[in-house]
């Protein structure tokens, strides 16, 4: 399982890509609203980034595109995802 930790909340990921993610969290929240982001790739190894919640599915999750992404953080979530089965995730 992948977890996602921000602001007032740690959660699970559901869809991870080197762009964006799709996070389980029910609150309701807005459109367009950029949040800080500490993917946990394992239990010591987290990659920091920004995102912008582009799509929210209530009562499902929320959408997010990254911004802003550091080329080594960048490089890491694609080492870390040519490394995951997806069923993994």
């Amino acid at each position: 399982m992948l977890v996602v930790e921000y602001p007032d909340y740690l959660g699970r990921v559901v869809d991870l890509s080197p762009s964006g993610a799709f996070i389980e969290d029910e609150r309701p929240l807005r459109l367009g609203e950029t949040l800080p982001f500490k993917l946990w790739l394992n239990s010591v190894e987290a990659v920091e980034v920004s995102g912008v919640i582009r799509r929210v599915e209530e009562g499902s999750g929320i959408a997010v595109e990254f911004v802003g992404l550091k080329e080594t953080e960048y490089n890491r979530l694609c080492e870390f995802l040519d490394t995951r089965p997806l069923w993994q995730m």
